[in-house]
């Protein structure tokens, strides 16, 4: 064991001016704890292979069915996506014997660690948090961030990331995980563009409200959502949002379109849908020809509609959508079958 002796009333040796009992003094690391924070930093290293020798085909086949190829264009931001999401794969997915990736490897590596406090940290990697973080202040290698979901202060060392510490103001996501006395990303972290910051929080804020309407709660939506999240912060903004103009029998049906279009336009996430609402509804009207007395109804019911569909930015409920559009959910859920009946004898 090593520690330095400094008295309780002197300043403290890291010179931040304050006396060494309100300082350094209540945070000794001894030298057993440094140790054990390289062994598990080893152990991080050894995780990521253990998964990807054992379970590679899997994790391929979870992002093939996660979509991301096609959301995510760039070939090097698909490879950082991907090295990100994995980890957040090996933590949250139950492989086939009904146990995660994470859980497995600790099983087998229980027996082989010496140290105690090594495997405590270990241990610890249960309360991992993938995060989306805000740079708020740098102090050289020390960042701390705002916790943009949960608004937590959280403070971190990164030297061990050499020239990649993030520019203030800018974004970042990773998972967190306990280092002992203090958190670490678990091997590395993405950083989005400082100028992009805004509109990304406005988006995953979108996404969030969405979720929350649904009766989610907020400490769970990364654990649940995060492969969703990395999808919005990574897409890229479709230069035309807008389709052809459309020939609409009368007003009430263009009333319908326009309606369902401005209420989409107020979410960043859900005005990606604006073309797909517009060619379902396009659908609907030349198959029925319904006679539309209240726009809002037919307006509500494509809206949730198209929150059913896979890749969709769902779920909502139905009373949330309802309350959006001025109607009951029994009218939502009327109209909804309306649509379904249709767009399955389209489809057929």
């Amino acid at each position: 064991m090593f520690n330095l002796k400094v008295k309780r009333n002197a300043p403290c040796p890291c010179g931040s001016g304050k006396k060494y009992k309100k300082c350094c003094g209540n945070k000794v690391l001894e030298f057993p704890g440094i140790i054990a924070v390289k062994e598990a930093n080893e152990l991080q290293d050894e995780l990521h292979r253990f998964a990807h020798a054992n379970y590679k085909k899997e994790i391929t086949r979870f992002f093939e069915e996660d979509g991301f190829k096609n959301t995510i264009p760039s070939t090097d931001e698909r490879e950082g996506y991907y090295h990100i999401l994995s980890i957040w794969y090996f933590f949250f997915e139950n492989t086939k014997l009904g146990n995660t990736i994470f859980e497995e490897f600790l099983q087998r590596k229980e027996s082989q660690i010496t140290r105690k406090r090594t495997y405590e940290i270990m241990e610890s990697w249960r309360n991992i948090s993938p995060s989306l973080l805000l740079v708020k202040e740098i102090n050289q290698t020390v960042v701390s961030f705002e916790d943009v979901i949960q608004k937590d202060e959280i403070r971190i060392d990164l030297a061990e990331y050499s020239n990649s510490v993030p520019e203030k103001g800018s974004l970042v996501a990773g998972c967190l995980v306990p280092m002992g006395n203090q958190f670490d990303f678990f091997l590395q972290f993405i950083e989005f563009p400082k100028e992009k910051t805004e509109e990304l929080v406005s988006k995953v804020y979108s996404d969030l409200k969405a979720y929350l309407d649904s009766e989610g709660h907020a400490d769970k939506y990364l654990k649940e959502k995060f492969n969703k999240v990395l999808k919005i912060l990574f897409s890229k903004e479709e230069e035309t949002l807008m389709p052809l103009s459309i020939e609409w029998r009368n007003d009430k049906e263009f009333q319908t379109a326009e309606l369902i279009k401005s209420k989409l336009k107020e979410d960043n996430i859900a005005k990606q849908l604006i073309p797909e609402a517009l060619a379902l509804w396009e659908m609907y009207c030349l198959n029925a020809m319904p006679t539309i007395r209240k726009p809002e109804s037919y307006a509500a019911a494509l809206e949730y509609f198209l929150y059913l569909l896979p890749n969709s930015p769902g779920p909502v409920s139905k009373a949330f959508i309802a309350k959006k559009y001025g109607v009951s959910a029994q009218t939502v859920t009327r109209r909804l079958g309306d649509l379904e009946e249709v767009f399955e004898k389209a489809v057929i």
